[in-house]
């Protein structure tokens, strides 16, 4: 997988001439880089692509897909302290549920349970 910026557009299927709901073109990466790709959308200098080679290479201009950039381990960690959060809610809901409980010591116990589970 690779990112960089566009340098030059050049089309494939003509000036704005869409193929099945796709634009083809023939783009030159900032970092060197020849590839086909096709897109919905018109592509323009300076925009940023992240890509990977489809082809073997033996084309000036090698065949190529977008691909999207992997999420970084920051939304992976927010994602993850949402679920424990989530299901630390859920055991105090159910631990409470046969007193009389209120909303204070539900979530206390909620984060009890938090702390004991990132200790």
């Amino acid at each position: 997988m690779k990112t960089s910026k566009i340098k030059t557009v050049k089309e494939v299927a003509g000036d704005g001439i869409k193929w099945r709901g796709v634009y083809y073109h023939q783009l030159e990466m900032e970092n060197g880089d020849k590839i086909n790709i096709g897109k919905k959308k018109l592509q323009e200098v300076g925009w940023e692509l992240t890509y990977e080679f489809t082809g073997d290479g033996q084309k000036e201009y090698r065949d190529a897909k977008s691909v999207q950039k992997a999420d970084t381990n920051e939304s992976d960690e927010d994602r993850q302290t949402s679920i424990v959060r989530q299901v630390c809610i859920k055991a105090a809901s159910e631990f409470h549920a046969q007193r009389a409980s209120s909303v204070e010591e539900v979530l206390d116990t909620a984060e009890e349970f938090e702390k004991w589970i990132n200790r």
